[in-house]
């Protein structure tokens, strides 16, 4: 909606994480309707580590970037909403 309390629709991708960029649809779906606040987005990030398929390489191992990616995605939609409030 207009105030960013609530997520009107949503489309994340994902990279470097695959071998090649992701479209997370799951979690696309999921945030469509739902309350524009913390819970909401850790659980989209949640969504979105199911399809993270990284490898482990000399920058960290696979399982550090999954986390991460799900952490990443939370902040993301966070800032997001928030940008939405204040253009509201």
């Amino acid at each position: 909606d207009p105030s960013g309390k609530t997520v009107q629709a949503a489309r994340l991708g994902i990279g470097a994480v695959a071998p090649t960029p992701l479209y997370a649809a799951e979690a696309s779906d999921f945030l469509k309707g739902k309350p524009a606040d913390e819970a909401t987005f850790q659980q989209a990030g949640d969504l979105v580590r199911k399809i993270a398929k990284p490898i482990s390489d000399m920058r960290g191992p696979a399982e550090y970037r999954v986390h991460l990616v799900g952490v990443l995605v939370a902040r993301s939609l966070a800032a997001a909403a928030e940008r939405a409030r204040k253009n509201s």
